[in-house]
Parts: structure tokens; sequence; C-alpha cells
């Protein structure tokens, strides 16, 4: 088997804050996001991880065999690199005369033409909600996160197929019924 010399680099983003830590003989990179959240992958060993200026720079001296775990490795830690540098963002539109959204605690709390108030429970540390009159902004940094909670609130009200009550996409167009005339 031959040595060989693997090296990468990965583009870091100001957005993002990179550390490292050893626990119990194990290292860590951690990733914090400008928000605070933080994702903790371990370093295999025989690779060697140096923060240089904007740039994550991973080496190792080992023999072809090693090549696969280090290919994989890097492919891993670019990709959480990516992840975090930008956050996604959706917004829903509530359309309807007497639907109301509000915000207590860590709980969405919205009024929609039913008996009681609707309460849903916003995930802590993952997604961020904004809300200014019947528009809600969902932003997270997890595509799927957001999306599946997004799709959780629009299925409380489906958008109507005659008048458009209930929660549409922020540049959503349906095609309404006409009412029927007598």
């Amino acid at each position: 088997m031959l040595n060989t010399q693997l090296n990468k680099k990965i583009k870091i983003t100001p957005e993002i804050f990179i550390t490292f830590l050893t626990l119990y003989n194990n290292n860590f990179v951690v990733i914090i996001t400008k928000t605070g959240k933080k994702k903790y992958i371990s370093i295999p060993k025989h690779i060697n991880l140096v923060k240089k200026d904007d740039f994550l720079i991973i080496d190792s001296s080992k023999n072809e065999t090693f090549f696969i775990v280090f290919n994989r490795f890097c492919s891993l830690l670019q990709s959480w690199v990516k992840r975090f540098d930008k956050s996604v963002k959706k917004k829903l539109i509530l359309k309807g005369l007497g639907f109301k959204i509000s915000m207590a605690e860590n709980n969405l709390e919205f009024k929609l033409g039913y008996s009681h108030a609707i309460k849903i429970p916003i995930p802590e540390d993952e997604i961020f909600v904004k809300i200014e009159k019947n528009v809600i902004t969902i932003e997270g940094f997890d595509s799927t996160q957001v999306g599946n909670f997004v799709t959780k609130i629009k299925n409380l009200r489906l958008p109507d197929s005659y008048k458009g009550k209930g929660f549409w996409y922020k540049n959503e167009s349906i095609i309404l019924k006409e009412v029927k005339k007598t």
C-alpha cells in the first residue's frame, strides 16, 4: 500500500462559527449558527482538521484504503457547513374574516372559526416564527422541519374553493370556483 497525502478545503461563511472539542479521547467539530443552534460532528482518527481564515483544512496521511472514510467525512462536513450557511424561510397568509393568529409562550394559537382555539407548540431551538397581522413567517436551518411545520399549520384550514378562506403560501395562486347562481 502506498502512503498518500489527502487534502481538502471547505469555505466557511461569516454566518457560522466553528470550534473544536475533545471529550473522552474523541475529537469533535462544533458548528454554531448565528442563532445559537449547534451541530456536533465526530472527527475520525487519523484526520487533522485546522481552521485558517475562512477555510477548514482537512488532511490525512494514511494508506489508500482510508480514502473512502476521508471522502465520506469531507462530504458530511461540507453538507453541514452548507446547510447552516443560509436559513430556509416560508410565509403563510391567513385569509378570512374573523380568523386570527397569536403567539403565547412557545405556542401558536389560531382562531379559525371553529368552536375552540387551536394551539400548536413551536419546536424549540430549531424554528423561528414571526407574526405580522395575518402573515406568519417561519424560518429555520433544516428545510424538512420547516416544511413539515408549515404543512401542519396549512392543514388546519386549507383554502376554501369558493371564497379562498384559509392558509395560503405567499405567492400561491389557486383558481376559485364560481358561486352558483339560482
